[in-house]
């Protein structure tokens, strides 16, 4: 078990740890907080933090994944993931920025709820294309503030970047 309480992180990166680690970092401030590029056989949860950069490219989740009553400052790109087996919950958030969802299978339950999505997101757009978000099993989508379904166009008027992603 990796825990983070009270802290102030400039980069957390997940590939430091084992595979196996159940990762809970609460109550924080992270500049940059990195779930890329490695299948979480563990339990992650991040619960009250404020997140300058969140990066899950190529995240997988079968454990579970818990984001509730965050703050994240910038644009989030899940993409190739998250496969979780266990549920998905996504609760309480705040996103400052686009929350980019690409060629991303949800294999368990989610629950994405009460969040507000500022400029939106396209979890439930790009429904005409091959990397459109699937869903395995029904998802509990409510009260969240923000529209969830742009489409692809939506990414190239906003120009996003980040380390792993650069759209024109």
């Amino acid at each position: 078990m990796y825990r983070i309480s009270q802290q102030t992180i400039i980069s957390f990166e997940s590939d430091t740890l084992s595979d196996n680690d159940d990762i809970s970092i609460w109550y924080s401030f992270i500049e940059s907080l990195d779930l890329s590029f490695r299948v979480h056989k563990g339990k992650v949860e991040i619960r009250n933090c404020v997140i300058e950069n969140l990066y899950l490219f190529n995240g997988w989740f079968p454990e579970g994944f818990v984001f509730e009553g965050n703050i994240v400052k910038n644009w989030v790109l899940c993409e190739i993931g998250p496969h979780n087996k266990k549920p998905f919950i996504m609760r309480n958030n705040i996103f400052h920025g686009f929350f980019h969802f690409f060629d991303c299978v949800f294999s368990g339950e989610v629950l994405i709820e009460n969040n507000i999505f500022m400029q939106g997101s396209d979890l439930l757009g790009n429904q005409q294309t091959s990397t459109k978000t699937l869903f395995q099993v029904l998802p509990v989508i409510r009260n969240n503030q923000g529209r969830l379904d742009f489409n692809y166009d939506k990414l190239k008027e906003l120009q996003l970047t980040n380390k792993y992603l650069r759209i024109l």
